[in-house]
């Protein structure tokens, strides 16, 4: 019978150098191929894992033993009638995923309608939801880049030295976004993009106000706000838009936050209406700069539960209507209240899992990234002064709790 062409150049390629099997295992997985297909890629898999090494033919038939039947001897010599170029590999291995990401998308079309959608109604909306998410989860894997890029020090040498002439003629080429705390500028030079910066500490340690006061000071980036409303709201220095994701605290409540540490005014004033007539002076000047302001705060109000994905979502949706002040920054507060795209049987995996998500979208986005991350309380009988190391960063006492 024959056998799909872009299934046998795939496995030909397995079969073509131990380097290119190599990076097909971390690229594709068996879902990727035809089902006729399936088992030879698991039997080469078996083969590698258990001899690190590409397996020739006698090896996958002692391997497979009286699995080796006819069908299995059919497409081993079909794949190895099958010619390739490795240097077409790439291409090939984007049409692949791209007729796996095709699939997953009509097999899930097919999950949510049928035997659930009548009447102009689903008739199950969770499981219709709980198809989608899992659909999602799934095409994000296959999108997922396989290096962010490659090079050798000898091809990007000189490369290095035309960015080193670059900042030493112009120094602000090398700084990142500041955050208005001198000794962390002066030891990073700011933020960069790509980087993630998680602040540790416990309940009702400051984890959300340092995180907000930094994003004040990146937003600004040294321009300061006139305490009179009648001065011209126009000699702006260069700021910084960014994007922060609320899950603690409430829209209302995190503005009149961000409006008394802007303004340099009580917060209770502002809630309660008792402000001081200096203090309502600073507050209307305060206003009248973020509305003159070119770069934005943009605040969205996210739900406890949500996932990287929904943060991914909306971030993605803000640059698209945005385009002439992207985000140059991310906060989020906080992650330890989001949840993972899949259950990992506890708390603290899981945990690591939406830390390593939150990695992957700076890396992605190549957005810098910050978010607050409680600590564990310490063990009883250990010293309260506990050092706030990965062990204590690792299980978030209020998933616990």
């Amino acid at each position: 019978m024959p056998y799909p062409e872009l299934d046998l150049r795939m496995l030909a390629y397995a079969l073509a150098d131990k380097r290119m099997l190599m990076a097909m295992s971390s690229a594709v997985s068996t879902e990727y191929f035809h089902r006729e297909c399936q088992v030879m890629w698991e039997l080469i898999s078996r083969c590698f894992t258990r001899y690190k090494e590409v397996p020739t033919e006698r090896v996958l038939e002692q391997t497979a033993g009286q699995a080796w039947d006819e069908g299995l001897k059919a497409i081993g010599a079909a794949v190895q009638a099958t010619v390739v170029d490795i240097r077409e590999y790439p291409v090939d291995l984007e049409q692949f995923r791209a007729r796996h990401n095709d699939r997953l998308l009509r097999r899930a079309g097919e999950e949510i309608f049928k035997n659930n959608y009548s009447d102009g109604r689903f008739t199950d909306l969770e499981a219709a939801n709980r198809v989608m998410r899992e659909t999602v989860a799934r095409v994000a894997q296959i999108n997922k880049a396989d290096a962010f890029r490659e090079g050798t020090l000898a091809d990007t040498a000189d490369d290095s030295w035309t960015e080193y002439e670059r900042i030493e003629r112009n120094p602000s080429f090398a700084a990142g976004i500041h955050l208005g705390f001198a000794e962390f500028d002066r030891i990073t030079n700011g933020l960069r993009a790509s980087e993630v910066l998680l602040i540790g500490g416990q309940s009702g340690t400051g984890k959300s106000a340092l995180a907000m006061n930094m994003a004040v000071n990146a937003w600004l980036n040294g321009n300061r706000v006139p305490k009179d409303p009648d001065l011209p709201m126009t000699d702006f220095k260069p700021g910084r838009s960014l994007v922060y994701f609320t899950i603690e605290m409430p829209f209302e409540a995190l503005r009149r936050r961000l409006h008394a540490c802007v303004a340099g005014v009580s917060l209770y004033g502002i809630r309660d209406g008792t402000l001081t007539a200096e203090e309502k002076v600073r507050y209307r000047a305060a206003l009248k700069f973020m509305q003159a302001y070119p770069w934005q705060f943009h605040i969205i109000d996210i739900p406890r539960g949500a996932t990287m994905q929904h943060v991914e979502s909306k971030y993605l949706e803000h640059c698209q209507s945005n385009p002439e002040t992207p985000p140059e920054l991310v906060v989020i507060d906080y992650i330890s209240l989001m949840e993972p795209d899949e259950e990992k049987g506890s708390d603290w995996l899981n945990l690591g899992r939406i830390a390593e998500q939150f990695h992957e979208f700076g890396r992605v986005h190549e957005v810098p990234s910050i978010s607050p991350v409680q600590l564990n309380r310490p063990e009883k009988g250990k010293q309260p002064a506990l050092r706030p190391d990965q062990e204590r960063i690792a299980r978030s006492s209020m998933l616990v709790d």
